[in-house]
Parts: structure tokens; sequence; C-alpha cells
């Protein structure tokens, strides 16, 4: 999924933006030690950044030509980057907005891309609730092995940092961020 990822992201950003912003695009997933030392993880970033890319370029193909195929393949693959990742449930959040920016004539669009995307997430919420009577597992409920002890180690303690902190902490990590260092490696 690594490799598809790093060649989708390339070749989408070499046809949109032209082959010296694809070579960018490519040397900056790979420039970060995080990221390159994960293609040898158990980890769910790439795919995370698969079915976004996915996400980007269904929209792409949508906005350029309107056909509901495109923003149900769009939701296809918001539900999947949700099922690898739950906090890429933001992909959902930002691909709803462009779809919603794009006016009247596009909300006919709508139905099949959150139908799609609802489709696609199912099976992993399912499974996790037959599993550990939690569609969320591990987060929000008990169930599983998450009891209300474990959750509260997660969620009973009041924030080490201001809400600023949180707030700018994705900019914050990416302009001075380094592995290990307080409020950059989170």
């Amino acid at each position: 999924m690594g490799l598809l990822a790093w060649l989708g992201v390339a070749s989408f950003v070499g046809e949109s933006l032209g082959q010296p912003a694809g070579l960018v695009a490519s040397a900056s997933l790979l420039a970060g030690t995080s990221l390159a030392a994960s293609l040898s993880w158990a980890y769910v970033d790439w795919p995370t950044i698969l079915m976004g890319g996915g996400t980007l370029v269904s929209l792409t193909l949508w906005r350029q030509g309107r056909e509901a195929k495109w923003a149900l393949l769009a939701g296809v693959f918001v539900g999947l980057a949700f099922g690898s990742k739950y906090t890429a449930g933001l992909i959902a959040v930002l691909a709803l907005v462009v779809i919603l920016v794009q006016g009247r004539r596009a909300l006919s669009s709508l139905p099949p891309f959150t139908l799609a995307a609802l489709a696609s997430e199912m099976p992993w919420l399912l499974k996790n609730l037959l599993a550990t009577d939690n569609p969320f597992y591990p987060l929000l409920l008990p169930g599983g092995a998450m009891d209300s002890v474990r959750l509260s180690l997660y969620q009973g303690f009041p924030p080490q940092v201001s809400w600023l902190d949180t707030v700018f902490l994705p900019l914050r990590a990416t302009l001075w961020g380094i592995e290990g260092a307080r409020l950059a490696d989170a």
C-alpha cells in the first residue's frame, strides 16, 4: 500500500502540476524518517494516504465531469480510509465540503457519495460491534479488552496543553517537529 500511495501521489501531482512538482511530492513523502520507516511497520498511515489520494483523484474527476460514479468512488475511498484509521474521518468532512461548495447541481452526487462511504466503512464497524460490543473499538465505549478503567487512562485526564497548542499542533509539528520533541511527536 505504501508503494501504491507513493506512486499515486507522485503521479497525480505530476499530472496536475507538472513533473517537477510530482518529483517534489514524491520526495516529500519519503523525506521524514517516520513515514519512510513506517513502510516496514504494521501501521495504517500508508493505507490512509492511499485512500486519501484515491478520494482526491475521484473528487477531481467528479468536479471535471459531475459524473456520479466518481462521487460514488470517492465515497468508497472515504469509507475505507475511516475503516483503516478513525482520524481519517476528516477526509470525509473535507470531501463533503468539496461537494457542497460546488453548488446546487452538485447535490445530486451527495447520496451516492454518502451511501458508498457508509457501505464501505460498515463492515469494519459491524466487526467491531460483534467482537467487542463497541463499533468504534477501542475508542469511546467500553468493550472487548478496553474496559472502563483502561478508557479512563485515555479519557480521564485533563489536557496537558492549552487548546491553542492542540489547534496548532499540526502546523507546529510540520514546521518545527522532531521525533521525541514535546508537543511535536504526538
